[in-house]
């Protein structure tokens, strides 16, 4: 009987890169068939959330794993995109006809109603691509038979001997540097009201970034655990920025007038929102503008504990 590695038994970079890939591809096996359902959108997130760090585990222990040619982040990313478009429309709907519409006036509750239909019917077509994609041969059930296999014959390079603990610091350092590079840190208050497309791309690296430290979460202390928490914050705030900015391109394509004539009280909780989004995120801002904090989170990744 093959002992394959836990959680609790693995020592070398191979041994926590086969951890790594066997816990997300479980996450990604268990929610499918609620997903498949297409009654529950937390299966959704989850499924996605799942690919996600599937992705972010090859590229963290890429130079460990001897993997068939068929798995490609390229793949992956494409199911977790097709996931994420039904994702995305379930928080939209979510916002809108759950938080919004309760407090409008009785006006522009009926505006939003109008479109009520249209969201349920992409949300249809959506959700056919999501089964089409998971239940057809493509790059979901290709990648299902890849892992599957994999994880009972895994395949390493010789550099999957290395312990654990000497080879972190140079793994993760690239991450790292990567981020605290990103322009968005560098934008003004005022070029944050126009510069959207800069911030979503540091949400983005941002939430690859967590995903790779938290990878190795169990090899480091508290002052890892804290930039963990202030990435997943940045990653928040900017995720709801982005939001408010998605829905009203959504409105906008529905709803023929200016949205400020045809839904002032709703655009005035976007603008409200945006606001506080705004705020938020320029004090999150400042904590990697400051040279002690980027020294810091250098700092963390440089020393691991010595097991995990």
């Amino acid at each position: 009987m093959t002992n394959y590695p836990t959680s609790t038994t693995a020592q070398t970079l191979g041994d926590w890169a086969y951890v790594a890939i066997a816990t997300h591809f479980d996450t990604v096996c268990t929610h499918e068939p609620e997903v498949l359902k297409g009654k529950d959108p937390e299966a959704v997130h989850q499924m996605r959330v799942g690919m996600r760090r599937l992705r972010s585990a090859l590229v963290g222990f890429a130079p460990a794993l001897d993997l068939p040619p068929v798995i490609q982040c390229r793949r992956i990313g494409k199911v977790a995109r097709i996931l994420g478009r039904l994702r995305d429309l379930d928080v939209l709907s979510e916002t809108l006809f759950n938080h919004y519409a309760l407090t409008l006036p009785p006006e522009e509750q009926k505006r939003l109603e109008a479109i009520a239909p249209i969201t349920r019917k992409h949300h249809k077509q959506r959700l056919k691509s999501v089964r089409r994609a998971l239940t057809h041969k493509g790059h979901y059930q290709t990648l299902h038979t890849a892992f599957y296999l994999w994880l009972a014959s895994p395949s390493y390079y010789p550099f999957a001997n290395a312990p654990i603990a000497l080879v972190l610091a140079d793994l993760l350092a690239p991450q790292v540097g990567k981020f605290l590079l990103h322009p968005g840190f560098f934008l003004s208050p005022e070029a944050a009201l126009t510069e959207i497309e800069i911030l979503h791309d540091l949400r983005k690296l941002g939430k690859q970034t967590r995903y790779q430290l938290e990878l190795f979460a169990p090899f480091y202390g508290d002052p890892y655990h804290t930039h963990i928490k202030h990435i997943k914050k940045i990653q928040s705030v900017l995720g709801d920025l982005q939001d408010s900015y998605v829905l009203e391109e959504f409105l906008q394509g529905y709803i023929k007038q200016p949205l400020g004539k045809a839904l002032p009280e709703v655009m005035a909780q976007l603008e409200s929102d945006r606001t506080k989004s705004l705020i938020a995120w320029h004090s999150l801002q400042q904590i990697y503008r400051a040279p002690q904090a980027r020294h810091e989170l250098h700092q963390a990744v440089q020393f691991p504990l010595t097991a995990a």
